[in-house]
């Protein structure tokens, strides 16, 4: 059976296949404060929409995390690892408070965080709810966005969403009216709509869908000095210098790996 993929999937073959078949199977101990920070803040909101404590929801992340980052073995990196997730999961306190304050209470009816599926096709919204604007109420996609300097232009161009509402359309006959981008960050809360575009979201479905015809490990590594040192580039060092065994070794020492 082929295995399932999904748009990160794509965007992480783009950049280099070795990099999808690493992210595949494993999982550094640490993530960058930025993505830690959007981490905890979708979880914020998540339990906020769920109904229970959003307060709870950052503090049980952030204690994960750092029980994961309690694995790094240098000391210095491992202090600098805990200040790192502490810093995210004070910003995500303060922008969860300020986006659930005045801008969750618009959406009625959620659904969060919905596995779909079409084909070997896989997508997780992180919300289907109902958007009241004027007197009319649109079934709406919901993406949270969590930044330091909002650009709205960049998630409009993705064309993630647009997968979303294709998927839906296809696969479950749901056809949404709008796609918002809730983009939160230090500079304010920026709510972004407009109609969805299937065509596009086909267009990357079909993209997504040919990835799962490619065997992943068998794809090559585009460059081996990468002007960009993605998560995994001490992994894939020893596996150009020292071969595949001495790579696994490191995987398994140094990163988390992945539940079937």
């Amino acid at each position: 059976m082929r295995a399932t993929r999904s748009y990160t999937d794509l965007k992480q073959y783009e950049k280099c296949p070795r990099l999808l078949a690493f992210s595949l199977e494993y999982e550094p101990l640490e993530q960058p404060e930025a993505i830690n920070t959007g981490l905890f803040t979708h979880d914020a909101i998540f339990a906020f929409f769920r109904g229970t404590d959003w307060r709870e929801a950052i503090s049980k992340a952030k204690v994960e995390a750092l029980v994961r980052a309690n694995r790094i073995e240098d000391e210095a990196k491992h202090r600098e690892a805990d200040k790192r997730i502490i810093a995210s999961a004070d910003r995500a306190y303060q922008l969860s408070a300020r986006y659930i304050e005045k801008w969750a209470g618009d959406y009625t009816a959620p659904i969060i965080e919905p596995e779909l599926r079409l084909g070997n096709v896989v997508a997780h919204p992180d919300l289907i709810a109902f958007l009241k604007i004027g007197e009319t109420e649109f079934r709406t996609i919901v993406d949270f966005k969590t930044t330091k300097s909002p650009d709205m232009r960049w998630y409009d161009i993705s064309g993630q969403v647009d997968l979303y509402a294709y998927i839906l359309k296809e696969a479950y006959d749901d056809c949404i009216g709008l796609i918002a981008y809730d983009i939160i960050s230090e500079e304010g809360i920026f709510r972004h709509t407009r109609p969805p575009q299937l065509k596009r979201g086909s267009v990357i479905y079909n993209m997504i869908a040919k990835l799962t015809e490619i065997a992943i490990d068998d794809s090559p590594h585009f460059q081996y000095d990468c002007p960009n040192k993605c998560a995994f580039w001490e992994a894939c060092l020893l596996a150009e210098q020292d071969g595949n065994e001495a790579c696994r070794e490191y995987l398994d020492k140094y990163y988390i790996r992945r539940e079937d």
